[in-house]
């Protein structure tokens, strides 16, 4: 399984604690045994609740910057596998703004950003 996220813009502390509440959501989730839609549960929760609160993404950049999630789970075992080998995730169950591309397999961070990618075996 891989995570990744990306937060791009101003950050004043509303922001700080709902990207910190998101992001500790796809932690746990990275080390728990949750399956794909619970995390996504989890995560559209968190995120509901920093909407309730009154959170609004803003980016110094592009206001129309969205966050970008992805989880995706692979159930094949790799033996042998090459130096710079492209691996194509089987299930992507969350896929927010779009920059995991699941026919390539290629992640495309489209700006400048914290990323935080998690793997488990």
């Amino acid at each position: 399984m891989s995570v990744g996220s990306v937060f791009s813009g101003k950050i004043n502390n509303m922001t700080r604690i709902c990207y910190s509440l998101m992001s500790f959501a796809l932690l746990v989730a990275g080390s728990t045994h949750e399956t794909p839609q619970q995390v996504v549960t989890r995560y559209n929760n968190y995120k509901a609740i920093c909407n309730e609160i009154g959170f609004e993404k803003v980016s110094y950049k592009d206001p129309k910057i969205d966050t970008i999630d992805f989880q995706s789970t692979i159930t094949k075992n790799f033996l042998n596998l090459k130096t710079q080998k492209t691996v194509i995730f089987e299930k992507v169950s969350l896929n927010e703004g779009n920059a995991y591309d699941n026919i390539s397999g290629i992640f495309t961070a489209p700006s400048d950003g914290i990323y935080y990618l998690i793997q488990t075996w």
